[in-house]
């Protein structure tokens, strides 16, 4: 199977010029893809990441979107259904002959991140090529794989707010790289917080993380 992971910037998605301008992050799925009446329509499902005050601005603005035709919302998750008058990079990049080994990351400073994959290397090339005719688009790698896994966004448990912060905190000052970018009182320095608490709402957090993967995932 042929694998590529690419960048782009579409400065009218929905999405991710509302990442760009609250700040947050988006972690999602497209669930479908129709014509009706010759407009195209989305729906998709999203999870989106960064500072509550943030995540709401985020999901207020996204609801005033002249092309949303409904949404639903719990918390940071989303579910909705758009209308496209005019193709964007869901359109060039989505069909259903492909794979999506990953959910599509809507970065914070616009730039979507897109993996998919094709038994052919030319499919993926054509579509590679269509992305860098309409986007900047930027050519992670291309490689030829066994896919072992497939990422979706459902498997994160429910985090208190607090347990939330501290995870997604952690993740962005690299406290879970190799090596460590960063450590517990760092990131309580950062988060205001004693380090008791800020270790207490992490660890429970990490927690709560493994087992809800390890009871979904294991065989």
């Amino acid at each position: 199977m042929w694998v590529a992971k690419i960048e782009l910037e579409d400065d009218k998605d929905i999405i991710s010029a509302r990442t760009k301008k609250f700040k947050v992050t988006v972690v999602g799925k497209l669930l479908s893809k129709f014509v009706e009446k010759g407009i195209v329509h989305l729906q998709g499902a999203g999870l989106v990441l960064g500072e509550e005050e943030r995540i709401k601005q985020f999901l207020k603005d996204l609801k005033r979107d002249k092309n949303l035709v409904r949404i639903e919302t719990k918390g940071h998750f989303y579910v909705m259904e758009i209308k496209k008058p005019q193709i964007g990079a869901a359109e060039t990049i989505v069909e259903p002959f492909l794979i999506y080994p990953s959910p599509v990351i809507a970065r914070s400073d616009g730039v979507e991140v897109w993996e998919f994959a094709h038994w052919k290397r030319e499919e993926i090339n054509k579509k590679i090529r269509l992305a860098q005719k309409m986007y900047k688009t930027k050519v992670i790698s291309v490689k030829k794989q066994q896919l072992s896994n497939m990422s979706f966004i459902d498997i994160r448990p429910d985090l208190t707010k607090k347990q939330q912060q501290a995870i997604e905190l952690a993740v962005k000052e690299g406290y879970y790289s190799f090596p460590r970018k960063t450590d517990m009182h760092q990131l309580a320095a950062i988060k205001k917080s004693s380090y008791s608490n800020m270790q207490e709402h992490l660890k429970k957090a990490e927690n709560k993380v493994i087992n809800a993967f390890y009871q979904r995932y294991r065989s």
